[in-house]
């Protein structure tokens, strides 16, 4: 996303900047590298099937098991 934007023309603030989506509503303002635990080069590698270490590859298949039901549809229910 970074060589995108730069490619793009965006402002060196925007393409350089750490990400920080406020992952945590409880404590904001968190880098989301460290939200995570682990880097958004290397969350881009992992879905290119480029090498990462092992933890990170760990991390990351737990991470979309545990958070399965957010990618299932909502239920109707009619009454």
């Amino acid at each position: 996303m970074r060589l995108l934007a730069k490619t793009m023309g965006a402002p060196s603030v925007l393409v350089t900047n750490t990400p920080s989506a406020d992952l945590e509503c409880l404590s904001p303002q968190k880098e989301d590298d460290y939200v995570l635990g682990v880097s958004y080069d290397d969350i881009y590698d992992f879905l290119e099937d480029k090498a990462v270490s092992a933890e990170v590859e760990e991390l990351l298949i737990a991470t979309y098991s545990k958070t399965q039901q957010k990618r299932l549809p909502i239920a109707m229910v009619y009454g």
